[in-house]
């Protein structure tokens, strides 16, 4: 079976079905992403790009899919980092969790 996959891929490979892993760009190699929402910006960039680019239906609506899910899910973790932060605040506040009891 995994011989049969493995030849399957090295066929499409050859013909051009499958297109080779990306690098990285250049420009992005630098950036760190501290917050959610520094990547969020990121995956909005992304799909702006591939809303404009000229791609059949079928291969716009599998992106688009894929990326609006990834953002559903940083948007969610977005959210709970800043209920987080939060929390981590008034914890600070009270004095809770830097050695102090009460």
């Amino acid at each position: 079976m995994a011989r049969a996959v493995k030849r399957e891929s090295a066929r499409r490979r050859r013909t051009g079905e499958i297109r080779p892993a990306r690098r990285p760009k250049p420009e992005l190699a630098e950036l760190r992403y501290r917050r959610m929402a520094d990547l969020l910006a990121v995956l909005g960039d992304e799909i702006d790009r591939v809303r404009e680019a000229e791609l059949d239906l079928v291969e716009r609506a599998r992106l688009l899919g894929y990326l609006v899910g990834v953002a559903s899910r940083l948007i969610e973790g977005a959210d709970l980092e800043l209920r987080l932060a939060e929390v981590e605040r008034t914890l600070a506040e009270l004095g809770v969790g830097n050695g102090q009891s009460h």
